[in-house]
């Protein structure tokens, strides 16, 4: 059975109790010396290193920190769940009457932020050129966050959820946090506005694309120029 950081903290601790404890009771019976006792608190120090860094480790867990700290930054927590690999944990809840998604990593301080599916648009609708290029507009003037408009759904439907890849600060977390997300709402209004800016370009009827090639004959001789541009296609 292979052991966790934990339950291996857990030993360690287990045993320098084990050790200090025997160690003190053959002081008391005057079988050891109470100068062993300082030997054997060097001999426990790579234990009590270990036991230090896990202590340390735990008190920066990004899935501990964000249990403590959503709450006071709004966000009202639902549900809490495992992924398929259990190597990341889902927050479910909502912000601001919004349904988010906070994905974390306990061995990391990247997190994902999601703002849930909050808008839709029929696959089959023409309008869907249009709202890309107000998506790639509206991605452009945030550098921290995207808006992506997914693949069609079983009825058609291509929803639109906004996603920030971030890493945590150890300063103001819920400050943070509570920005991060109210500029993840705004990325709402910034898409309407982004669609419905006039796009000349995307209303004009394209002709086709090419070119034609005239040869030229002087003199009753065709240079090899022209005999190449005779024989090359028009490309349309």
């Amino acid at each position: 059975m292979t052991l966790n950081y934990r339950q291996k903290a857990w030993a360690a601790l287990a045993g320098i109790i084990a050790v200090i404890g025997a160690s003190i009771y053959f002081i008391i019976i005057d079988v050891l010396n109470a100068g062993a006792l300082i030997v054997v608190a060097f001999g426990c120090y790579p234990w009590a290193k270990y036991i230090w860094q896990v202590l340390r480790f735990e008190h920066r867990n990004t899935v501990r920190v964000l249990k403590s700290a959503l709450p006071k930054c709004g966000f009202s927590i639902e549900d809490t769940e495992w992924n398929d690999d259990k190597t990341a944990v889902r927050f479910h809840g909502k912000y601001q009457g919004d349904n988010f998604m906070v994905e974390a990593y306990p061995s990391s301080a990247y997190v994902m932020v999601f703002d849930m599916p909050w808008s839709g648009i029929k696959a089959s609708d023409p309008s869907v050129p249009r709202l890309l290029e107000a998506i790639n507009e509206t991605n452009a003037e945030a550098s921290n966050m995207s808006v992506y408009l997914m693949d069609p759904d079983e009825d058609g439907v291509r929803n639109v959820y906004t996603l920030s890849k971030t890493i945590l600060p150890s300063y103001q977390l819920e400050q943070y946090l509570d920005s991060l997300m109210c500029d993840m709402l705004n990325r709402k209004k910034a898409l309407h506005d982004n669609f419905g800016k006039e796009r000349p370009w995307m209303t004009q009827r394209r002709g086709p694309v090419g070119f034609n090639v005239q040869s030229q004959e002087s003199n009753g001789n065709t240079s090899d120029e022209n005999l190449a541009a005779k024989s090359s296609p028009t490309v349309q």
